[in-house]
């Protein structure tokens, strides 16, 4: 495996760490090692005492890049696999395996599946647990956290975990901030943004715009957003957050190709989605708001909610599509902190989650790409999940923290056709998900930590359309049942200063997995429907390690390795039993390296590894993705102009020009006429993109 050699000698400079710098140095001094506090998990608190995979990014790791996908700023968290599909903003996004059939001929209404996306701690995940990205906007993102355990019981249908996006940084002054970029396959961005702090609050409103022409045929995006956070103090003890967002996105699909497509012509569309002007325009809207009160002294509520009204039109499977959609929600925790005893203290959380998505659903004939003048169908698809939970942390002497938690899920889904009415149908789906964990702070910043958690992930409404016979008696497949999963993991964290190119800083995160999955969501037939498949088991391990010296030069790697087997699956096209699950790589990576000059000049490099997967239960041979490396380089320098602070950059991604699958539709889809497969979709080649960023004082 590439990363073994890696692993190898990061245990080692590890286990070095473990003995401190030399006696002498030990004796003398005492580090105040930087404090990562995170709030994904629910409960304000240090990283380190949190039994969980947990990630947090800064916004600096990711500012001179591309700045369309998620995947740009998710490529340095272990066990976590985020490419953009086409160059856009669509990224398939993996967790632990988790999410791996988000790709496919159902996937325009949302790549995503079974993992939780948050902005501002409102969640953009639908509740049947589908996610696009249309209101994420990474020019104003301040922080993103990422849970890498199994969620469920905190969050509820997110067996892959979360994704929280931050758009409210600490703001220590007034200023406006302005951006540009231009790149290769016509590649444009603008924006915009005022920050004002308001008490230890802020006020943040920004704009952006952002164009692609795409490098494949039929593979361009254009797409606003507006973006207002507002965080302020009220009263002594009381604080309220409002949040304003609005997005109109209009993205083509260039769909899959088949591996001998591929290798000849990776630039051009499949011939189906050309043919068919395959796309989505979804304009979006959202407005939320929380409430946070200390009622006294150790008691705390949190209350808040949210109305996200969506016009939907999309172009798919040969139909034209319109949705008028509601999705709205909201929620309220009960937080309790006492001291139970002498050096013993005790953290409850109880609370409880709602969200429902609801509208009406138009069928068109399709002609050339646009809407026909036949009703094909006129449905109304409803989706609501509400969720109890509650949580106990007993932190003890500042260096064991023991977890207990769990979680009550309800999610039911109702269709009526209006056409059909006898197609008209609800299901419901409930779920119990326990959690627990320990974390043994073994030096103040260095902790340990085991946990054990359940995972619930219901499939998606585009995913229970019922196979024939039976799609003309319901228009809800009988036979689809959650997927369920039982997460346990070990791992260690934390940061330690060592005698490496000066007094440097060497932050770690470790953590191996055991996760036995139950009737896991796949695609057949082309992924026109979907089945429940027996039984899996996914064994991986995470690794991440980073340097950071006073010298200005830094790096690091994080690499996950992986063995994922279908323990049970036998179906009507064959028994899959001890094959490797469909989309998940054994070992993927990357590792960068920095360097930083006092007079602002800067220059990365990087480089992205992921080995082969298949895209079919069979593991057939022709649908191996194959294993790629990609290199990445950026320059640039900052500098000050009159008043403002200037940041330039140049980056190269994909710098040797590597032919790699970004993406797969998972079992395939098989074009009109065709008898071949088309599971693969292309990844970018060489691009260019030159940045500037400028940030502009506006109070003395």
């Amino acid at each position: 495996m590439p990363f073994r050699p890696a692993l190898s000698r990061c245990f080692l400079v590890l286990l070095c760490c473990s003995h401190g710098a030399p006696a002498q140095e030990r004796r003398d001094t005492v580090y105040a090692l930087p404090v990562i506090t995170v709030t994904a998990t629910r409960n304000p608190e240090n990283i380190l005492e949190v039994p969980l995979a947990v990630s947090k990014i800064s916004s600096a790791s990711y500012a001179h890049s591309r700045l369309i996908g998620l995947d740009q700023a998710l490529q340095l968290v272990p066990g976590v696999l985020a490419q953009s599909r086409s160059g856009a903003q669509d990224v398939r996004l993996t967790i632990r395996g988790f999410g791996a059939r988000g790709s496919g001929d159902r996937s325009n209404a949302g790549t995503i599946r079974g993992i939780r996306v948050q902005i501002d701690g409102f969640p953009i995940t639908e509740p049947d647990g589908r996610t696009s990205l249309d209101l994420v906007d990474l020019w104003s993102a301040g922080s993103i956290e990422v849970v890498r355990s199994n969620a469920s019981a905190l969050y509820g249908g997110t067996s892959g975990g979360l994704v929280d996006i931050s758009t409210l940084d600490a703001i220590t002054e007034t200023a406006a901030n302005a951006g540009t970029l231009f790149g290769t396959f016509g590649l444009r961005t603008a924006m915009a943004q005022v920050g004002v702090p308001i008490g230890s609050g802020a006020l943040v409103a920004g704009v952006t715009s952002t164009s692609f022409d795409g490098w494949r045929d039929h593979s361009g995006q254009s797409k606003g957003q507006l973006n207002l956070s507002l965080k302020t103090p009220v009263g002594a003890k009381g604080t309220l957050g409002l949040f304003l967002a609005g997005t109109s996105n209009l993205m083509k699909l260039p769909g899959p190709l088949t591996r001998e497509q591929m290798d000849n012509d990776p630039s051009r569309a499949d011939s189906t989605y050309l043919a068919r002007d395959e796309r989505r325009f979804n304009r979006i809207a959202r407005f939320a708001a929380r409430w946070e009160q200390e009622l006294a002294e150790g008691h705390a509520v949190t209350v808040q909610g949210f109305i996200e009204p969506k016009v939907l039109q999309r172009s798919e499977r040969n139909r034209f599509r319109d949705f008028n959609r509601y999705h709205l929600g909201g929620g309220g925790t009960y937080r309790m902190s006492a001291n139970i005893a002498e050096e013993v203290r005790s953290v409850t959380l109880v609370g409880v989650d709602e969200a429902h998505q609801d509208g009406s659903i138009l069928f068109y004939s399709l002609a050339g790409g646009n809407r026909g003048t036949t009703l094909v169908a006129d449905k109304e698809e409803g989706g609501n999940t509400v969720g109890f939970f509650a949580q106990e942390e007993i932190q003890i002497a500042e260096r064991i923290s023991l977890m207990v938690g769990g979680r009550y899920d309800i999610l039911s889904y109702a269709s009526d056709d209006f056409i059909t009415p006898s197609l008209a149908a609800t299901k419901t789906f409930t779920a119990l998900t326990p959690a627990l964990g320990v974390s043994y702070r073994w030096r103040p910043s260095n902790s340990f930590y085991a946990s054990f958690g359940g995972g619930f992930e219901a499939p998606a409404f585009n995913e229970i359309d019922p196979p024939p016979p039976f799609d003309t008696q319901t228009s809800l497949n009988p036979f689809l049942e959650p997927m369920t999963s039982r997460t346990m993991e070990v791992g260690a964290k934390g940061a330690a200063k060592v005698g490496l190119i000066g007094s440097s800083l060497l932050r770690y995160d470790i953590a191996a997995y055991v996760i036995t999955v139950r009737n896991e969501i796949v695609p057949y037939d082309g992924g026109a429907y979907f089945l429940s498949a027996g039984k899996s088991r996914r064994i991986g391990v995470e690794i991440s390690v980073f340097l950071e010296s006073p010298t200005g030069l830094s790096g690091g790697f994080t690499g996950t390795i992986s063995r994922n087997r279908y323990l049970d699956y036998q179906n009507e096209l064959g028994n899959f039993a001890d094959k490797s699950v469909a989309g998940i790589p054994s070992a993927f990576g990357s590792a960068v390296v920095r360097y930083r000059t006092p007079f602002g000049m800067y220059a990365d490099a990087s480089v992205r590894y992921v080995g082969s997967y298949y895209a079919d239960d069979a593991n057939s041979a022709g649908a191996s993705s194959g294993s790629s490396t990609v290199l990445d380089a950026t320059v640039g320098g900052s500098f000050t102009l009159w008043s403002a602070v200037c940041d330039a950059y140049l980056s190269v991604a994909n710098l040797v020009d590597t032919r790699y699958v970004a993406s797969a539709f998972i079992n395939g889809v098989i074009a009109p006429n065709t008898t071949t497969p088309r599971f693969f979709e292309p990844g970018l080649p060489r691009n260019i993109v030159a940045g500037l960023r400028i940030h502009f004082p506006l109070s003395d």
